[in-house]
């Protein structure tokens, strides 16, 4: 039977928090999307939300262009 990961649609406020704290449960959202314990359902107006935020906030979260796109 193949693995069941659990999906979820990442608020922007998540994303945003997680990559400015590894303190809290945010941060802890964001290791197990890396890890493959959670799947992302996306759409392309989320997408260009998530990318609108982190270039927002660029400077605060230590992010290069390049990292963003990555992400």
């Amino acid at each position: 039977m193949p693995d069941k990961k659990a999906r979820i649609v990442l608020d922007t406020n998540v994303l945003y928090s997680g990559l400015y704290s590894s303190k809290g449960a945010s941060f802890r959202v964001l290791q197990a999307i890396e890890n493959g314990k959670l799947k992302i359902i996306i759409s392309t107006t989320l997408l260009f939300e998530y990318e609108d935020i982190l270039k927002r906030n660029q400077m605060v979260l230590g992010l290069s262009n390049h990292d963003i796109e990555k992400i």
